[in-house]
């Protein structure tokens, strides 16, 4: 959700009481999403031990059948690309590590 968002969420979420005991607000996150084409569970066991061994905070992992999608603490996003950079090689038409593109929806 968006940063904007937080003061409408927690007020619904007060409303819910099972939802409140399962829901943690954690601010400032960001993901990372990487595109292994042709790639195995090693990748997947290498980023877990990297963010471990780096104290980078991992709140969250998804995965698709195309890509690996980590959440971490937005200010950690730089430092956590630079550290998995170090065992993957990108072609030179590679998506850029930051949106180009910030798209917010209106409010109606």
């Amino acid at each position: 959700m968006a940063a904007e968002d937080i003061d409408r969420i927690k007020i619904f979420v007060a409303g819910e009481p099972k939802l409140k005991e399962n829901l943690e607000f954690i601010p400032d996150v960001g993901t990372l999403s990487i595109f292994p084409h042709h790639s195995n569970l090693k990748l997947l066991g290498l980023s877990f031990y990297l963010f471990g061994t780096q104290h980078l905070p991992l709140y969250g992992m998804a995965s698709s059948i195309s890509s690996l999608t980590f959440i971490t603490d937005y200010s950690q996003l730089d430092k956590a690309v630079s550290i998995l950079l170090k065992y993957l090689d990108l072609p030179p038409n590679h998506a850029p590590f930051r949106p180009e593109i910030h798209v917010i929806q209106k409010k109606k």
